[in-house]
Formats: structure tokens, sequence, C-alpha cells
């Protein structure tokens, strides 16, 4: 159920107050790989003297319980390496840089445990998936008398062991928390005795690894990837001197007057990695930031990567039919060919292409494609070949692919907390408008309405729309459909404007291609959370006036959004904010 001694990865969370049943268990785990993790405790030096001298004997006499001598040639001991920890926080940090574990093996008194998690749920629910896919959780219960007279027990209480019935039974319903059900989804096998409490690990749970530790953790838990950094860029502050109103039942923070935003770093992965396809990036049991639309959130998304814990997530991980031999820059999008995530979420990692290139001439961009639902890779094809990358350069893939070189940049915009933009994206979007105009002049109208024709209203469709373009229209500005134009009509029409106004969605990122922006008007709902325009807004200068309306469906109480309120309908409330909106025109 553990594994076979000599090869297994062994944590060993350690009290002090347990020194005896540590001894034993480090003389079973001898000529595995250990780590002890010792909860900070006054008697912490006296079991790790005492842990030294054990294994110095054991090594000199070449045996230990039921060991052969002779097979000390081929199996050293192998003294464990020790650390002390302060808290839980302390021992998740330590075991986020040991990778998957073999075994995990608590030996705790009551009152180290309780001082450290409160009881075993807790601590397993922290623990359990740093263990690899058939790993065991062991609970040494020996060591249930140990710790101050009348605390809590230091064993197998009712709750941890009604948390692993809830992992072989899924319909279980006993009233735990969401967080312990999702974990305990992942035990495939319980053993309960008197000395010891198994749990094994069912499947795979890679660490979801964000922009802010890839240097550190890469190199500690993948040592079989070489990570360079190719470019910097040096953290800063931009100043946003947009001059914002809002109106109507915002359910927004306000906007902060400063987004600092971080360095920005161009990597090189050397090593084995394999693309899912849809922004999946992976090494070993680590997935990459570049997996993330937004990787220095405080908790890391994907809508096709399952979160169990705000540190691990369940990712299918099919074996790549094709290995791409050579270096591949990477600019996937989580959805193929969706304009607005391809124009937010994969432009902004274009800054590092030159410099890359430089480093790497035979460097390539790849991007995956989904011809099942009709992505076959035509707007990104066309996207990066304005921006000035040959034809040639470009690699694309409708399957998972295996990698030996990999370069990626972080992204310059980040539309989740903490929102920030870099200044440097004026150059990214300057040159990208320059190749899609391709010489043709900006189009002649100084204000514009983007609204959206009938095939995208079903998605945050606005009820009486031909309302609110007539009271556009009547103000003198152009009314038009951006996806029933093509795309260089689409950019010339921003590039001209002086003044842009629509509905809050994808073709609103078209901001960028603005030569002369003063104002932005939006008309969104409440529901819908993503602040795209504010993010174009802070970048570019321009005023930003915000008219929200109330959801036909709104999200629960105390739920930031959900997928029905996101794409709501909504009605503009002509009464109650049309003078509203009529001032704010003539002003502009």
């Amino acid at each position: 159920m553990m594994g076979r001694a000599g090869d297994r990865a062994v944590v060993v969370l350690a009290d002090p107050a347990c020194r005896d049943a540590v001894r034993s268990w480090l003389q079973h785990f001898s000529r595995d790989h250990v780590t002890m993790l010792v909860v900070d405790g006054p008697s912490h030096r006296g079991l790790d003297s005492e842990k030294d001298s054990e294994h110095d004997s054991e090594h000199d006499s070449g045996q230990d319980s039921g060991q052969d001598p002779g097979q000390d040639s081929v199996q050293e001991v192998r003294r464990p390496t020790s650390v002390e920890v302060a808290d839980l926080d302390d021992v998740v940090a330590h075991l986020t840089r040991l990778n998957a574990q073999d075994v995990v093996l608590v030996v705790l008194g009551p009152a180290a445990l309780s001082s450290l998690a409160g009881d075993h749920a807790g601590l397993f629910t922290r623990l359990f998936l740093h263990l690899r896919r058939g790993g065991a959780y062991v609970v040494d219960r020996t060591v249930e008398g140990v710790g101050a007279p009348g605390g809590p027990t230091g064993g197998a209480p009712d709750r941890f062991l009604q948390v692993l019935a809830a992992g072989r039974d899924h319909d279980l319903d006993i009233g735990l928390g969401r967080r312990e059900l999702e974990v305990a989804h992942h035990v495939e096998r319980v053993l309960v005795n008197q000395k010891l409490v198994v749990a094994t690990k069912l499947g795979r749970n890679p660490l979801k690894l964000g922009e802010n530790h890839v240097g550190a953790l890469i190199a500690a838990r993948e040592p079989q990837i070489e990570v360079s950094v190719l470019e910097t860029r040096p953290a800063g502050r931009l100043i946003a001197t947009i001059n914002e109103a809002s109106y109507g039942p915002s359910r927004a923070d306000a906007w902060p007057g400063t987004l600092e935003y971080p360095e920005m770093t161009v990597r090189h992965y050397e090593g084995d990695v394999v693309s899912l396809g849809s922004m999946r990036l992976y090494t070993g049991n680590t997935i990459l930031p570049e997996s993330f639309r937004w990787p220095r959130a405080s908790y890391l998304t994907h809508p096709k990567l399952q979160s169990v814990t705000p540190l691990f997530a369940r990712l299918d991980r099919p074996t790549p039919t094709d290995v791409l031999h050579g270096d591949f820059y990477f600019l996937d999008c989580v959805f193929p060919s969706h304009f607005g995530h391809l124009t937010t979420e994969v432009l902004c990692r274009l800054w590092g292409w030159e410099r890359a290139k430089r480093e790497i001439p035979g460097l390539r961009v790849l991007f995956h494609t989904n011809p099942a639902h009709g992505r076959d890779g035509s707007l990104e094809r066309r996207l990066f070949t304005a921006y000035g990358i040959p034809e040639s350069d470009l690699t694309w893939s409708d399957r998972p692919v295996q990698l030996r070189s990999v370069v990626a940049a972080s992204p310059m915009w980040h539309n989740r907390e903490p929102y920030y933009a870099h200044p440097d994206l004026r150059e990214t979007w300057a040159r990208m408008t320059a190749g899609l105009l391709a010489g043709a002049e900006p189009a002649p109208y100084e204000r514009i309405f983007v609204s959206r024709g009938a095939a995208l209203r079903l998605r945050r469709g606005c009820r009486n729309q031909g309302e609110v373009e007539s009271f556009f229209a009547a103000r003198g500005y152009h009314v038009f459909y951006p996806e029933e134009l093509r795309l260089a009509e689409q950019v010339a029409l921003f590039a001209g404007a002086r003044v842009v106004a629509g509905f809050a969605g994808s073709a609103m990122t078209n901001l960028m291609h603005c030569r002369r922006l003063e104002a932005v008007v939006v008309i969104s709902h409440n529901a819908y959370v993503a602040r795209n325009e504010h993010l174009f807004a802070s970048v570019l200068g321009s005023q930003l006036h915000y008219f929200w309306q109330k959801a036909d469906i709104e999200p629960p109480p105390k739920v930031r959004r959900t997928k029905a309120s996101d794409r709501s309908s909504f009605a503009f409330d002509l009464a109650a904010q049309g003078e509203d909106l009529g001032r704010v025109l003539a002003g502009l």
C-alpha cells in the first residue's frame, strides 16, 4: 500500500513529544527519501539529536529491523532531512516544494495536533492531495495518549473517519464542508485498526503554479525542467488618469486610481512539457502559470480544469500522440479563436516574441485549434501575422502535444484582482493596428456605437436594443455590428473614433486600436463582472462612463457570478437613466 522500500518519497510530520514513535518510524523508512517536518516545540533538539544518533549507529552496524547487513551495498541507509515548522501554512509550503509524495505520515500528540490544525480532519484536508496516485496518508494512533492531560484526542476523531467514509461512499451526506468532500472523493482505500489509519489516494492532482512562485517552485518540484529568463521588464505603477463615472445599480467595486503592475518575464522551459490545448500547459505534477488567464490571482482558475482546493486541480491527461520537435512560443487561448479572449488574454503575451526570436532563431509560435467547434485558427493566424510574425513561424495542433522547449511571456493584462495592465501594451496594440489596417486610413466617424447583431443577442442581449441604438443614432453616433464587418473595417472604425460607446463584451476589445480616444460609454448589466473597459480606459487615458442595468438573472446571495447571470439579458432603463445618458453624450 505504501510502495517499495528504498524508492519512496516520505514526509513525516513529527511531534517532539512523540520521539519514541518517530524514531521507530524513521527506522522503518530508513532506506527511503525522508523529510521530517518537526512541529516547533521545546523538545525539538532532543528529537533531532536522538534521531541522528540512532541513524549513525544503524549505519555503522549495517543493519536495522529485519534488514540483511549484506544488502547495505545495494541500499544504503539514508538520513532524513529535518526541517522545523511553525504552523500548518509552513507545513504546506514545504510539501509544495517537495512535489508529490509516496507517504505522508502523521505522528502528532494532541497538543501539537490542536495547535497545528485543530483536528485530524482539518490536517487531512490540507495535506492529502500532496500525495501521488496510490500514495498513502498514515496516522499513527499509538500516540493518542501523549500531550497535555485533558487535551483533545490525538488519534483519529470521528470527523476524520467521516471524511474517509465520504470518500468511499460519494452519496453519503454527513454534513461535511465542500472542500472536505472534494478531497474525500480522492480517497481510494481506507484501513483503520488500533494502531493506524491509512488512506490511499485515487487519481492525480497537479499543483496550480502561479506567476508569483514559478522561479522557486519549478526548480524544487520539477528538477527535470530547466527554466531560464530571456527578458525582464521591471514592475511599476500605472496612474489611471481616467475620469470614471458610474450610473445605475452597480455591483462593482470602485476602480482604483493606481494600478500596480508586477515584473514581466519571458521564460524558457526546457524538458518534457505537455500542451493539452485550451491554454493548458503542464510538466510532471505541476500546471504551469501559462495555463491561467490571471496567473497572479489568489485562487487560480481555469474553465477546463476542475479545482479541488486553492492549490490543486483535477487534470485529465491524455497521452499526447504527437511530439513537436523544436522551440515553441506559447500563444494558446483558453477558447480557441474566441475574439474577446484572444485579444485580451493572448495578445498581451506577444511583447516577448522579438527578444525570444533573437535568442532562439528557430522559434515558432504554437497555438491549438478546435475544428469540431468551427475554431480553425484563422483568427489567430490573421492577428499574429498582422503583428509581424511570418506564417512560416506559426504551428498549430488540434490535439495534445509533447514538447521539449517552450518559451512563454507574462501577461501584461490581468482582468482579475489584482487588476493591472502594463503601459507597454500600447506598443503591441499600435503594431497590431498598423498591421491590420495595412496602410488604409481610419474611418471618418468621430463617434461610434458598438452594437450586437442578431447572432449575438442570445448572450447578454439588451431587450430594448433598438431603442438604445436610436437614442445614440439621434445624437450623431455611427451604429454598427462589428461581427458583420471584416476585421480591417472594424479596426478602421475604432482607429478613427474619438468617442466609443457600446454594449460591454468582446467587440469592445477593439478599443486597443483607438488612436485618439477621449471617452468611452459602456452599457451593461450588473451581473457581468469583467472589467475590460476599465483597463482599456486606464491604459489609454480616456474618460469612462458606465451605465449599469439590473440583470434579468441575478447571481444567488454571496455568489459573485454564475454562468446564467453572466449571460443574462437585460433592458436599458431609459426612464431612470435616459436623462443622465443624454447629458453625458451632450458633453462629449
